[in-house]
């Protein structure tokens, strides 16, 4: 689900925090809009934020988003290790580009799937995303989470469309979780992600590190603050 919640996309306290009056929420949906995300100084230190969005539609290939009559719309957040900026991480982002025979700078948030980058920092955090999504009701957002579990099976094969991936077991997050890593080897990006179901929004945060990034406890920790932060400023999903 690189692509999904990240389109992107944490773990909870359900019901916790005051509901903001309706017209402090920004937009149809609070939990389609960045006010209740994580912000920086929330997250491990030396990211950078690169990019905000939100979008009333999931952008599923093959006309997928016709399956969530209901979704109303999903917000996201990326942040990148400072490090990638420049120096010798940029130059090994820059020669993996070229590598995949592409012309020009590469542009901020591509991660290379392998390489010396990961050799040289294999315990860093490289990028972290956090979304959240409103299906308008619960079916749909049961229905999402049923679809992750299905496309993200635990396999050893690097060759499948998601490549070599682990189930992850955590403790539940609101009303249901799932996490899965997807990893690129020893030497290459290894990709944790988690989603949270309260009630009708689905949470997610997605990180790219190291190989020998300690990710589990981290992510987890991580999707706690974002439920109860999104509660806190948004009320409850029931």
């Amino acid at each position: 689900m690189k692509a999904a919640v990240l389109l992107l996309c944490c773990l909870t306290v359900v019901g916790c925090g005051a509901v903001v009056p309706s017209s402090a929420q920004a937009g149809p949906s609070c939990f389609a809009q960045p006010t209740g995300l994580l912000t920086i100084d929330q997250l491990p230190t030396g990211l950078t934020q690169v990019s905000e969005n939100t979008s009333p539609v999931l952008g599923l290939f093959g006309n997928g988003d016709a399956a969530y009559p209901g979704f109303v719309g999903l917000s996201q957040r990326t942040f990148l290790w400072s490090g990638l900026s420049g120096g010798t991480p940029r130059q090994f982002v820059q020669q993996a580009w070229a590598d995949l025979h592409y012309t020009g700078n590469a542009p901020a948030g591509f991660i290379p799937k392998s390489g010396p980058l990961f050799v040289a920092y294999p315990s860093q955090i490289l990028q972290i995303a956090e979304a959240s999504m409103d299906f308008g009701n619960v079916q749909g957002a049961q229905k999402w989470l049923d679809s992750q579990r299905s496309l993200y099976r635990a396999n050893n094969d690097p060759h499948t469309r998601a490549g070599v991936t682990v189930n992850l077991p955590t403790e539940r997050i609101g009303d249901d979780t799932f996490a899965y890593q997807l990893s690129n080897g020893a030497s290459g990006d290894l990709y944790t992600n988690i989603q949270a179901r309260s009630g009708f929004v689905v949470y997610g945060i997605g990180i790219d590190s190291g190989p020998q990034y300690s990710v589990g406890p981290r992510v987890v920790g991580l999707m706690t603050s974002l439920t109860a932060r999104e509660h806190a400023v948004c009320g409850t999903a029931a």
